[in-house]
């Protein structure tokens, strides 16, 4: 498959950066932005949609929303 990158710019609260830098660093990763790529990859092609974005898991921790 082709690579076909763009950049986007994104809001994380400061722990999820953190987390996403530290998932990188377990898994050999080259950057967050990676580890990003495999979290929206595995969604795109194994996760269920509904279940993700089901009310009761659509949440912000940060904001109680």
């Amino acid at each position: 498959m082709p690579k076909d990158k763009v950049s986007v710019t994104l809001e994380l609260e400061r722990d999820q950066a953190d987390w996403l830098n530290s998932i990188a660093e377990q898994h050999n990763l080259r950057d967050q932005s990676k580890a990003a790529r495999v979290l929206v990859d595995y969604a795109m092609t194994d996760g269920d949609s509904q279940l993700i974005f089901a009310r009761e898991n659509a949440r912000c921790l940060h904001c109680g929303g």
